[in-house]
């Protein structure tokens, strides 16, 4: 098991050098100048703009910039942000529990309605639900996420006025920016002495829900609309994956064994058959598990959720290139470590599994 991680750690170190490479390629050929972004094309003079090239390292040739951002990067260094003369990765630190946050909670609320459609509709293949639950799904793969997300901000939002529309948390509140994730961060308003505690046993006793919890459910009322139009394709892909995967492994002659055996419905289901059809549920969890944190543009942008990709899309216009760099290569980290613990549960799921 080790030496499968050791040489899986070593694979993806081309891959990374290969996923920097091209995007510093890509970012350098869009049209533009970040000099100009920042100073304006009318307002700059060239000695300015020159200036401004040099102390930012744009003057040396694509290469030696190319081996400074992979020397700085070792170190966690990526340099500062040519628009907000910010350290990239104190800015990348700020924004990214935000996206991390709605990525999860995407991914759970869709994992968990996408399996269950799934299962329900394999052992009632056929049946109005069956065909229903089909039928939303392939709608909700189709839905554009941009869409969805207005057409719900039109109808909770402005019609219903049930849910806020943007942002993260009501201006009257206002917490202390314990772990960036407002779920949890909510829940420790008033327990400062939590903090101080050094051991597991006196955190747990010291630890108390606040006196006023509508800070908590200010952050679940914000969560709600984009989490669920980042979870529409996740879910209906699930939901289409597990049917598939349980109608097949429901057919195998095992399972009619457990059932002539005499084996409750809910072990055959849920014991001999899920487990076997696990593997490909898995890793279609686990790739959108690195798609919901790379592609979480279209939702941040809708909602106004101050994540990583509106932040990289600001990024993009302005033509800056160390956040861009930086925020490409976090999140092939991301999908790197997420795929290399996807096999390592193959193991689990099944033992038969073994992992060289």
């Amino acid at each position: 098991m080790l030496s499968y991680i050791i040489k899986r750690l070593f694979i993806a170190i081309p891959t990374l050098l290969g996923v920097t490479l091209l995007v510093f390629s890509m970012i350098h050929m869009i049209p533009g100048d970040p000099v100009v972004a920042m100073l304006g094309e009318r307002g700059a003079i060239p000695e300015e703009m020159d200036m401004l090239r040099t102390r930012l390292g744009l003057d040396k040739p694509l290469y030696v910039q190319y081996y400074i951002f992979l020397k700085q990067a070792v170190t966690l260094d990526f340099g500062i942000s040519y628009w907000s003369n910010e350290e990239v990765i104190v800015e990348f630190m700020d924004r990214f529990p935000a996206t991390l946050e709605l990525a999860i909670t995407a991914l759970l609320f869709g994992s968990i309605v996408g399996v269950s459609a799934g299962i329900i509709s394999s052992v009632k293949k056929y049946s109005i639900f069956d065909y229903s639950s089909m039928f939303i799904a392939l709608a909700g793969v189709s839905m554009p996420i941009f869409w969805l997300g207005l057409l719900m901000i039109y109808l909770f939002s402005v019609t219903l006025g049930w849910l806020p529309v943007s942002g993260r948390l009501a201006s009257e509140y206002f917490l202390e920016d314990y772990t960036g994730f407002l779920l949890i961060d909510s829940l420790l308003l008033d327990n400062y002495e939590f903090f101080e505690c050094e051991t597991f046993m006196c955190r747990l006793s010291a630890f108390r829900l606040p006196d006023d919890m509508g800070a908590f459910w200010s952050t679940i009322k914000h969560l709600v609309l984009p989490a669920i139009a980042l979870s529409t394709i996740p879910m209906s892909v699930l939901a289409r994956i597990t049917r598939a995967a349980m109608l097949e492994v429901l057919a195998e002659d095992y399972v009619r064994t457990a059932r002539a055996k005499g084996c409750s419905r809910f072990q055959v289901i849920f014991v001999h058959a899920l487990r076997n059809a696990a593997i490909p549920i898995v890793t279609t969890i686990g790739v959108f598990m690195g798609l919901l944190l790379a592609g979480a543009v279209l939702t941040e942008t809708t909602f106004s959720w101050p994540g990583i990709g509106k932040w990289v899309v600001h990024a993009v216009y302005t033509r800056d290139y160390p956040i861009v760099q930086a925020t490409v290569l976090f999140i092939a980290v991301g999908l790197i470590f997420i795929n290399l613990l996807v096999d390592l549960l193959y193991a689990l799921i099944n033992p038969k599994i073994r992992l060289q």
